[in-house]
């Protein structure tokens, strides 16, 4: 049975305006001379893992892409893949300094398929309640629905550590369903589900545009499956990520939340 509720929604808008978010670094390989130091983080407001208090944390098989470019704007690491152990980053092919300097651009979450930095096309997972992979090899929807970005574009020469911070691209919506009923009909409760209807689902990246990473959203609009993070004094959250950005008054407007229970 489907029941109506008055939700409560709270609209982040771009997660730098989040605030709580603990930082987090990490170190690719360092051995050899000529390998590539990465130093990966997030920005003050940024993360893939989350909790009710928005606290960052990087996860187990999580993994990033990264172009680089010498001074002569010549590609010469193109998507390479870098993947979080779950205690260090490391990559299968390992990278080298190719050039006396480098600017590196880099993404999450990491897509094999991709080729051309300017042009990424990103897609949310329609439900990000749910996982995608194997069983010892699962990612949550909801960590790679959470397009985000980090550049380092100083030039930087060979021997230096390579700074990457990411910083989120698209909205995270929070709505709290009261464990108490609004007027007639049952409560909510940890079994049941919130979708988010009519949505904008898809964008286009441009990592390496001319000042900082572009988003442009697509126009195709879908229903999305929010994923449960955990119980509050009132109710229940739930929280997706999607393209856009949108005040309150028009998320409210726009957007009908309908629990299935």
């Amino acid at each position: 049975m489907n029941k109506r509720l008055n939700l409560f929604l709270l609209l982040s808008g771009l997660l730098s305006m989040i605030a709580g978010c603990s930082e987090e670094s990490f170190n690719s390989d360092t051995t050899g001379n000529g390998d590539i130091r990465f130093d990966i983080g997030f920005t003050s407001a940024a993360r893939v893992a989350t909790d009710a208090e928005f606290e960052s944390t990087w996860e187990k098989g999580d993994a990033i892409g990264i172009f680089a470019y010498d001074a002569n704007n010549n590609l010469v690491l193109n998507n390479a893949k870098v993947t979080y152990d779950g205690s260090e980053w490391n990559s299968s092919d390992g990278l080298y300094w190719k050039g006396k300097t480098l600017k590196f651009y880099a993404y999450y979450p990491y897509d094999a398929t991709v080729s051309d930095p300017a042009n990424i096309t990103f897609q949310v997972k329609s439900d990000q309640s749910g996982t995608t992979g194997e069983d010892n090899d699962k990612q949550s929807n909801y960590s790679l629905s959470d397009l985000m970005t980090a550049t380092n574009t100083q030039g930087l020469s060979v021997g230096s550590t390579v700074s990457l911070s990411f910083k989120h691209e698209f909205v995270m919506i929070q709505v709290e369903v009261p464990a108490q009923a609004l007027g007639k009909g049952l409560g909510a409760s940890e079994n049941m589900t919130v979708s988010l209807k009519g949505v904008q689902t898809g964008a286009t990246l441009n990592l390496t545009s001319e000042n900082t990473p572009t988003v442009q959203t697509k126009t195709e609009t879908g229903d999305v499956k929010m994923y449960l993070t955990g119980k509050t004094g009132y109710g229940w959250l739930q929280q997706l990520h999607v393209p856009g950005s949108h005040s309150r008054t028009d998320a409210t407007r726009r957007f009908g939340f309908v629990p299935d229970f």
